[in-house]
């Protein structure tokens, strides 16, 4: 008897549970999908929605708007997606966020949950990358000068001068695990809020964004942006401010505004900054 009862709760749970809980895919910066999306912001053709005027910043939880379905509580399994870079010859990484492809093969994979209870929003979306870091020919950084600097450091860039440019992160495999494109959000009524890693895009390119991108991984950071915009005579305004840390005691706080009218867009963006 109990098994049969153990039996029947399945069997009845399980159709309750697909009621509410599915699979999605998460709209990644600078996806495909996510690229889809940009043209049809800028050419008006979006199939089923006005455009967004507030792409001009954007993130994984932004791009992967939520299905309504007027559900009070909605779960649904994030389905994994697994990217590989492979350079033959030397390092060549752009825009993949915690990956950084050196030499060889390199694999970022992700998956993760993401829950809707009313105007909360969590999304968890964890991301596992891995490089082989095959070794190839450098100009090492000198050794023995007065400021010490990894071997690997730029050497066209020696002090008091400096950039974040490293020709190779060690000579090891390397492998991490990061928090990766996940976040948690509030919607009040005209505001968002909450706090996040996931990676941030601010400006209108494709490639060099003005202010973030996804060239590095996402920082851990609490936000406050508008909901729908703002409309007013002179056009739609929307915001985003940020404030996070990078390695450092001292905070950086980051705000962009954005201005759209008639197919036209005006970005500022403003901040202190202590990120190096």
């Amino acid at each position: 008897m109990p098994a049969a009862a153990l039996l029947l709760v399945a069997c009845t749970a399980a159709p309750a549970l697909a009621q509410w809980a599915s699979v999605a895919r998460m709209v990644y910066i600078g996806s495909e999908a996510a690229e889809r999306e940009r043209l049809q912001q800028l050419t008006d053709t979006a199939p089923d929605r006005a455009p967004d005027p507030a792409f001009l910043f954007r993130s994984a939880s932004s791009l992967s708007r939520r299905v309504e379905r007027n559900r009070r509580v909605e779960l649904s399994l994030i389905a994994p997606e697994l990217r590989t870079v492979y350079n033959s010859a030397i390092p060549y990484s752009l825009n993949n966020g915690a990956l950084w492809a050196g030499r060889g093969t390199s694999h970022l994979a992700t998956a993760g949950v993401r829950l809707h209870v009313g105007p909360v929003r969590v999304i968890v979306a964890p991301e596992v990358t891995t490089s082989e870091n095959r070794p190839f020919q450098v100009i090492p950084y000198p050794q023995g000068g007065a400021a010490a600097r990894s071997v690997w450091a730029n050497p066209f860039h020696p002090s008091p001068s400096s950039i974040d440019l490293p020709y190779r992160f060690g000579d090891q495999v390397r492998q991490r695990t990061t928090a990766g494109q996940s976040s948690v959000s509030l919607d009040l009524p005209l505001l968002t809020t909450g706090v996040a890693t996931e990676n941030l895009w601010w400006g209108p390119s494709t490639n060099n964004a003005i202010v973030l991108s996804n060239n590095a991984e996402g920082f851990p950071h609490a936000f406050v942006q508008t909901r729908e915009g703002i409309n007013t005579p002179i056009g739609r305004f929307d915001a985003q401010w940020i404030a996070g840390v990078l390695r450092e005691p001292l905070p950086s706080f980051l705000l962009l505004v954005t201005l759209a009218k008639g197919g036209r867009y005006l970005l500022l963006a403003f901040g202190t900054a202590a990120l190096s």
